[in-house]
């Protein structure tokens, strides 16, 4: 009886620590001219609204995505225009629901990662993963998904198509 106890007990604790850990995980899905697309875990992405002075709108925020490549660097989706800080906020809250609800992300961006990694620049904590290193490389920023269809577009916040065109990409 004692034994058939242990086991269920044992069996309770492996279920949960297995239901509770998700694989960290990233993946170029596409990638035609400059637009690109990547499968992520939610663990491998945090928000940001940086501090921008501007000479005539004066502090604004820029809304920015790290993000953990496949090699453990970090690269930086940014919305192209500046928000005031409560229009970022808002955006980061909008995000964070999506990424929170889901286990894989689909993000979109533009831009080109030709160029080699460039190290040594900075370092973002993420929760799961600790300090990572950026890498210097940046894409324009166009939308988030979640398999739940949780979508959130950078210049069409939650309008429908999200992604817009020319996302997804087509082979």
């Amino acid at each position: 009886m004692e034994n058939l106890k242990v086991s269920s007990v044992c069996a309770m604790i492996c279920s949960l620590s297995l239901a509770g850990c998700t694989t960290s995980s990233f993946k170029m899905l596409n990638q035609k001219n400059m637009a690109m697309e990547f499968l992520v875990t939610p663990d491998r992405v945090i928000l940001e609204c940086e501090r921008v002075e501007t000479d005539d709108r004066g502090v604004v925020a820029g809304f920015m995505m790290r993000v953990v490549d496949e090699k453990k660097t970090s690269f930086t989706l940014v919305q192209t225009n500046t928000l005031d800080r409560e229009s970022c906020e808002r955006r980061v809250k909008k995000i964070e629901k999506i990424l929170k609800n889901g286990k894989q992300i689909y993000l979109a961006g533009i831009g080109d990662f030709r160029e080699p990694r460039e190290m040594g620049l900075r370092k973002y904590t993420f929760p799961r993963l600790g300090p990572i290193e950026d890498n210097g490389r940046s894409l324009q920023f166009i939308a988030i998904k979640n398999e739940r269809n949780q979508c959130f577009g950078a210049f069409s916040a939650e309008e429908q198509p999200c992604p817009p065109e020319p996302f997804p990409i087509k082979n």
